[in-house]
């Protein structure tokens, strides 16, 4: 698993917990105007200056413009920044629409379309968030005032010192007004919150309190006025928000940072999904995903029985499961045991002349224990900016986490997340990213990502990388975990499962410790990545594993060829790196059409 962030609303606007809080539908926020003198019209060029630019600039251009629209209206609270980001985008895709589709090479014609669907998916999580965070408007009334404070300074408005000490003091009593309704259960709260949106709420109250703050510090320390009139209030305001927001996380949510807080998410609905996989280009229903996951499972368990059997333990897989958990490294070892893997990897691949690996990949990295908290969301190692993030037992943790802890990270499932996080996985595209095409980075997709590195555990498993069954239980371990996955994350958002039943299959069907299932599944739902980040691994996999058979079964490349050719692409839908590699025929209105599931 890949860290990942969603720097812009796209799709990660898709997400119930983790969408840009943009309240502009909370408030009445006062629409900020143009400074004296400055003229309205934008920077942007028309579609007949975009049509003699190469499309890579014309990306980074675009990317640039957000990126000033973001810092300009920077508060997550302001109807300014959303209203200018819903315009920036619907000119942007207008100016899109103005370049010569047929005049560009392969490359230019994948970069149009990646930047369509980008477009595309920002202006659906724009909408989404409209819908959502109207939810949220009665436990945030105070949002409108905040916000003009934002707006004032983007303004470069004059300071009232007594002024803005009486507005402090509106925003605490507002604050108070609304803890006292949520605790009495009156007005808008006789009936309870959803805990998504409490938890909506309380975030929102957060960035408030930030945006406050920060507008304050920009004065008090010099304005002998704003530091005389608004010390006391400031201080009021900040601790009316701080109660606010605890509550509506703690009270309402029951989200107290504990290891039994309620597992809590928002299903999304098919429509949704589908237009997700549009974006995605991935030619399939959810339905169909989770079909091909039953089929992959049904192999999985066949191919735990015969290690099982080869471990003298009959057809009983979950006993060999079970045996292999107890083969740990000791404490204070595993990162030492993790970097000894990720070496031997390297010398497996460079022996069988898999792909290309430079030294600088080789060398430069680190390793860094994941604290007791992170293991609550990530209790299995994982990569995040050149460092292999180590799960295992930290000194705090209860006995019965640390044996948990342990089991879960033993060494021979180890032994594949290790070069899935690292070398040839994440590691060594992270370095190619940074080095070739980087403008891409914008377009990252799970089915790339992640489905590069699903990808190289298919062909670990082909070309010999376990030494015996145990080693092969830990490698069927994780790909049944990756089929699990696209079930229990589809049958969520499809509203056909739980969370608690979704804990409960990962343990029944794949063998996880239950705690480590939990903390999957939260991680699932939290918002913190897409609906469809789950399917990403199996299904890029699957994608990617058939283009290979499309250009090193069939004699076209190399198998160190394709993969370098792969690394080189930068992130993008599997279909596009299909057409970079084999050349089709693509459409400056083309939606995905590759049927890539074949006979596994």
């Amino acid at each position: 698993m890949k860290l990942t962030s969603h720097v812009f609303i796209g799709r990660a606007g898709w997400s119930a917990l983790g969408c840009v809080l943009v309240l502009s539908a909370c408030g009445h926020a006062a629409r900020m105007q143009p400074a004296e003198g400055v003229a309205t019209s934008t920077l942007n060029p028309p579609a007949s200056v975009l049509a003699l630019q190469s499309m890579p600039d014309i990306i980074n251009r675009m990317n640039a413009d957000v990126q000033t629209t973001e810092r300009f209206a920077p508060c997550r609270a302001s109807l300014l920044r959303l209203d200018r980001l819903d315009a920036l985008t619907k000119t942007q895709m207008t100016q899109l629409q103005g370049v010569d589709f047929n005049a560009l090479d392969q490359d230019g014609r994948v970069d149009y379309l990646l930047m369509r669907n980008d477009l595309r998916s920002r202006q659906t999580g724009i909408r989404l968030e409209r819908e959502r965070l109207s939810e949220i408007a009665a436990a945030i009334p105070f949002a409108s005032r905040i916000i003009a404070m934002e707006e004032a300074r983007a303004r470069l408005a004059p300071v009232n010192a007594k002024e803005l000490a009486l507005e402090l003091t509106e925003i605490e009593k507002s604050a108070r007004a609304t803890l006292d309704e949520i605790k009495g259960k009156k007005g808008a709260f006789a009936n309870p919150m959803k805990s998504v949106a409490a938890l909506r709420a309380a975030s929102a109250c957060g960035q408030l309190k930030n945006a406050m703050t920060e507008y304050l510090s920009q004065y008090e320390s010099y304005d002998p006025d704003v530091a005389w009139w608004c010390a006391k209030p400031r201080g009021e305001a900040v601790s009316a928000l701080d109660a606010l927001s605890k509550e509506l996380r703690e009270g309402v949510a029951q989200q107290k940072g504990e290891a039994n807080d309620p597992l809590i998410g928002e299903s999304i609905g098919r429509e949704a999904l589908m237009e997700a996989l549009r974006d995605e280009m991935v030619a399939y229903t959810p339905e169909e995903l989770i079909a091909i996951a039953d089929r992959e499972m049904a192999w999985c368990r066949a191919e735990f029985i015969k290690a099982a059997q080869e471990m003298g333990l009959g057809d009983d897989w979950k006993a060999a499961i079970e045996k292999v958990k107890n083969i740990v490294e000791p404490p204070g070892k595993q990162a030492e045991y993790s970097a000894a893997v990720c070496r031997e990897m390297v010398e497996w691949l460079e022996k069988r002349d898999l792909v290309t690996i430079p030294p600088m990949a080789k060398e430069m990295w680190k390793t860094r224990m994941l604290s007791a908290e992170s293991q609550r969301v990530l209790p299995f190692q994982a990569y995040g900016d050149h460092e292999m993030l180590v799960a295992y037992p930290t000194s705090g943790m209860t006995h019965a986490d640390k044996l948990m802890a342990m089991r879960g990270n033993n060494k021979h499932f180890t032994r594949l997340v290790v070069p899935h996080e690292m070398i040839p996985g994440h590691h060594l595209q992270r370095f190619y990213a940074d080095r070739t095409r980087p403008y891409r980075g914008q377009f990252s997709t799970p089915f790339y990502v992640e489905g590069w590195a699903l990808y190289w555990e298919m062909r670990e498993w082909e070309l010999g990388w376990a030494r015996g069954p145990e080693d092969r239980i830990g490698m069927l371990f994780w790909r049944a975990h990756r089929c699990a996955r696209i079930k229990v994350s589809l049958a969520f958002h499809l509203n056909q499962m739980s969370p608690e039943q979704m804990v409960d299959f990962l343990v029944a069907e794949v063998g996880h410790e239950r705690a480590n299932a939990v903390a999957e599944v939260r991680r699932y739902i939290n918002g913190s990545y897409s609906p469809l980040y789950q399917c990403g691994y199996m299904i890029g996999g699957l994608q990617l594993r058939q283009l290979h058979r499309e250009c090193v079964e069939s004699g076209k490349m190399s198998e160190k060829q394709f993969h370098d050719a792969v690394l080189q692409t930068n992130t993008m839908p599997m279909e596009m790196v299909r057409a970079l590699l084999l050349k089709t025929d693509l459409k400056s209105t083309g939606e995905a059409e590759w049927k890539w599931d074949g006979k596994q």
